[in-house]
């Protein structure tokens, strides 16, 4: 059961520490640096999709007004952007812009959550959205709403853990609402059936309260296991 919710800087510091831990798929190397690639079947895309993925939640959580939720989805963005390549500057005159350097992501990305920290969420929203006409992808965009309810899903598990009951119904209908959407072969069907047990659990009476971090990792271990 959710305690009364805690400071909201608190909060935000927590998941930090939280998301860039769940991001991390591997231990640290000896430098103490954080890889934040996951090691699922999933992991094996580019961290482009990854990022951008994380990017559509982040609009996606704006438009349900939850600004902390896309602050913390922004938080894994970043984590992948810093492994974007270096090189990628748009030129003068081109018709499509070339894909983000890694130092143009974080730029773009730390504007929005500025925004969003002064309570533009409108603001924030137009950074993201230009973030998504130019963030590097090679994931087909049938693939994108598995990736999306993935991630959603683990954000999910961050906010069971930090008792954040408003954010954890925000990820879960973004997860729902991804996997409905997945039309990919051969686990279309098996994405609509989670997306329906998911969609149950939002409509059950004091589900959320009594949602178990277990569950939440044996449906995400599912969406790992179709990527």
């Amino acid at each position: 059961m959710f305690r009364p919710k805690p400071n909201a800087c608190a909060l935000v510091a927590l998941a930090a520490v939280a998301l860039l831990g769940a991001c991390r798929r591997s231990i640290d190397p000896p430098n103490g640096r954080v890889d934040p690639q996951p090691t699922a079947s999933l992991a094996a895309l580019d961290s482009g999709a990854t990022m951008l993925a994380d990017v559509d939640i982040a609009r996606a959580a704006i438009a349900d007004g939850d600004a902390m939720a896309a602050a913390n989805d922004l938080i894994v963005a970043s984590a992948f952007a810093v492994r974007l390549p270096d090189s990628g500057s748009a030129h003068p005159g081109l018709a499509t812009p070339t894909p983000l350097s890694a130092f143009e992501a974080e730029v773009m990305l730390t504007t929005a959550q500025s925004r969003l920290e002064l309570g533009d969420l409108a603001g924030a929203d137009a950074a993201l959205a230009a973030v998504q006409q130019r963030a590097p992808s090679r994931l087909a965009s049938v693939d994108m709403p598995l990736l999306r309810a993935d991630q959603s899903l683990n954000l999910a598990r961050i906010a069971v853990d930090s008792e954040h009951a408003g954010e954890l119904k925000t990820q879960l209908t973004i997860a729902e609402t991804s996997l409905d959407a997945y039309r990919g072969s051969p686990h279309a069907a098996d994405a609509t059936a989670l997306a329906a047990a998911i969609d149950r659990t939002l409509k059950q009476p004091r589900a959320l309260e009594q949602l178990q971090p277990d569950r939440l990792d044996a449906w995400s271990g599912r969406v790992d296991g179709w990527g």
